[in-house]
């Protein structure tokens, strides 16, 4: 079974719950993009906010910017966070993007792009809760 970062997801779902973020509003569908309202984004773009010394932004599309690991500055950010959780892709997909969890595969529940950071934190948590169980056995 592969190794992940159990303290790293912990940190970040600590952070999703406080509440403070470093976007004006979350958007689970957006990695950080300014709007006409301030910024918006998601769990995978408060990681330069909760880890500064190992992510930055980037500049993106349309003058946008996307979360980038300082150390792999060209990787994609969906191979820049399985590598810094230590996921794979479909354990990914189920924290980070909307619509793609298992809840029978990773436990929490299906996520839309209106999910809250709380539900976003919740989902890391169970997913930490299964994993943890499966290593028991």
């Amino acid at each position: 079974m592969k190794a992940y970062h159990k303290k790293r997801l912990l940190k970040l779902a600590e952070h999703l719950e406080r509440g403070k973020l470093s976007v004006d509003r979350f958007d689970f569908s957006k990695w950080h993009e300014k709007t006409n309202c301030g910024t918006a984004g998601c769990a995978m773009g408060e990681c330069p906010a909760v880890f500064p010394k190992h992510w930055h932004f980037r500049a993106g599309l349309f003058g946008n910017q996307e979360p980038a690991l300082k150390e792999r500055p060209f990787a994609s950010v969906r191979a820049s966070g399985r590598n810094f959780f230590g996921i794979t892709q479909a354990q990914f997909a189920h924290l980070f993007i909307p619509g793609y969890q298992h809840p029978s595969l990773y436990s929490g529940k299906v996520l839309g792009e209106r999910a809250k950071p709380s539900a976003v934190a919740r989902n890391i948590r169970e997913f930490i809760k299964q994993k943890e169980q499966m290593e028991r056995k």
